[in-house]
Formats: structure tokens, sequence, C-alpha cells
């Protein structure tokens, strides 16, 4: 910064190094100063686009939304790209003055110029359920979980957009997953659209890393894969949350639903342990997982389950000492 105001003052008329300034304060978020910096870039300068495209972002930032609607606007006429869009459908979305101009119809001519942006897609559903079309938001937010999973807000807004359309079962199962992905989002049961939520773009043009290729079950298996890394380092807890998320993507896994079980047990939960081991053993009917489930059952103080648990063990391997023991256990 203080490099940059050194050039300044040498150059006054030196619109880049302006602009570069005012890009520092924008990311140190001095809003109202990166404003008037970009305000004095000259209308016929080289850079004066892009410096109108910072500015708008500054006045977002500082609810100055009429004015960075204006400014997005005239960027957009001149030129329409996929920032300049998006910022100006933002704009629009935010002012609570009424308008002609809805904020949806902006970012689907946005989309027509990236079909394939993750960012566009969210705002339009965000924008859709901002307009009372929850309909159509959870339509684009269903598709979007296909391409981002893992996305906490995308699986918020999903519940939120389900709910507010009467889809109330579907609502509540997207919440489920949304606990299961986010265990700390668990507050933002009720929609709540004074939240920002919206992702404004910080270039006209912005470029996005490749997008997410692996199937659900190959997630679940990396996910899968670092909740048994944190159980055997002894992290239970961040073991629970990942392999929580892992379940949820790849419901039927008989390894997660086990390692799920072991964890719930780690943690002295011994009811949700055994729902684990339930849905293991319904996939695949396994004497060694009969015979964790019968010694579970005993430690419950529930012996007569833990000696039925244990015959069961026997009918499928005979020579399993450790069943034979516990099938043998005292009243």
């Amino acid at each position: 910064t203080t490099l940059l105001r050194s050039a300044l003052t040498a150059a006054p008329a030196f619109d880049a190094v302006r602009l570069a300034l005012g890009r520092l304060l924008l990311e140190q978020r001095e809003f109202s100063a990166a404003n008037q910096m970009l305000a004095r870039v000259q209308a016929a300068s080289p850079v004066s686009g892009e410096a109108r495209f910072v500015q708008g972002i500054a006045l977002l930032e500082l609810g100055r939304y009429r004015e960075a609607a204006r400014v997005y606007a005239a960027l957009t006429q001149a030129q329409p790209t996929t920032g300049a869009l998006n910022n100006h459908a933002l704009a629009v979305l935010r002012d609570p003055t009424p308008s002609a101009l809805k904020a949806s119809a902006v970012l689907r001519q946005a989309l027509t110029l990236d079909p394939e942006s993750v960012d566009l897609a969210f705002n339009l559903a965000w924008a859709l359920l901002a307009e009372d079309d929850a309909a159509g938001a959870a339509f684009h937010l269903k598709n979007l979980t296909q391409v981002v999973p893992l996305d906490k807000h995308t699986r918020v807004v999903l519940a939120w957009a389900l709910r507010r359309a009467g889809r109330e079962q579907e609502a509540d199962r997207e919440w489920q997953a949304v606990i299961a992905l986010a265990p700390g989002f668990e507050t933002l049961l009720a929609p709540d659209l004074s939240r920002r939520f919206e992702r404004i773009m910080r270039t006209e043009r912005p470029f996005e890393l490749a997008r997410e290729s692996r199937s659900d079950a190959q997630i679940a298996g990396s996910l899968f894969l670092k909740a048994q890394r944190l159980f055997e380092a002894g992290d239970t807890a961040a073991a629970l949350t990942e392999a929580g998320r892992a379940g949820y993507l790849d419901p039927y896994n008989r390894a997660i639903h086990l390692l799920l079980a072991r964890l719930h047990r780690a943690r002295g939960d011994g009811e949700k342990a055994l729902n684990e081991f339930r849905m293991a053993l319904w996939s695949e009917d396994d004497a060694a997982v009969r015979v964790e489930v019968a010694g579970l059952l005993r430690d419950l103080g529930r012996p007569a389950e833990a000696r039925a648990e244990a015959a069961r063990a026997l009918a499928l391997a005979p020579d399993n000492e450790a069943a034979r023991k516990l099938a043998a256990a005292p009243q």
C-alpha cells in the first residue's frame, strides 16, 4: 500500500496504479476508501472499465445497491460479461426499491455465457427463492448438488426451497444431509434470506477450477479413508464427522456403517452403534460383526439379546470361539 501510494504521488495520472491500489483496499475491506480511489479513474482511461467493475464491488459491500446497479448496468450495456451481469443481478436483488428488472433474468443471461458456472447457478437459485419461485429454486439447487455434493450453502438453501415449496418430507431429508455434512449449520433450519449467501464475482471473467468429476461413492470413499485415519489417531469426534458425511453420500456402503458403529461405541453411544451395526448386517450377514453386536449388547446390560446374537453368529461360524463364550454366558 505504501509503495503504491508513493507511485501515485509521483505520477497522479497513472490510473493503473490507482486501480491496483483500489483492488488492494478492497481486499483489506477498506470499501469506502476503495470506492473513493477508483472513482478518480477517468472515463477515458484504458483501465476505466476494470476500475468501474471493482468500484461496483466496493459499492455492493457498502450497501449502496442502487449505485452499484447503475455501474454494472452501464458495463453490461457496453460489453456483457459474466462478472458484470452477476454483480448487476445481485445489486438489483439487494436493492429494496422495487424494480421491473428481475435479478433472475439477468442471471439467466449470465448463464448463457458460462453454462457450467457453479456460482452463477447458485445465485440464480437464490434469486428465484427471493422472488418467491421456490419450486424453480429447488430444481436448480437439486441439479447443483450433483455437481458440488459437499457445498454446504447449496444444501441449506435447497432445504429452504423445498420447505417453501411445501415439499416437507423432501425438506426434512435434505436437512438431515445438512446436519451430516455441516453440523455447525443446525441453527439455520428456518429460511433466512437476509443472509448474504449469494456470491459476488471479483473479476469480469472469473476462472473456475475444474468441477468435481468424482461420483458420490468415490467422494465417500475418500471421506471414509480420512475418517479411518482420524479414528486410528484417536480423534473420534472428527472421525465421526467425516464418516457421517461419507454415509450420507454412499448410504448403502457396509464398511461406512461398520466404522460409524465402532465410532459411536467408542464414544459411549450404544444405541446409535447398534443401529449402524444393524445397517451393516442388513447388506451382508457376518459372524464377526454379530459377535461385536453381542458384545455390545452384553455391555449394555442386555444378556438375553447378547446370547441370541451370539447364537446367530455360531450358526454362521460354528468354530467361532468368541461367539461360543458369549452364547454360554450365565443368565
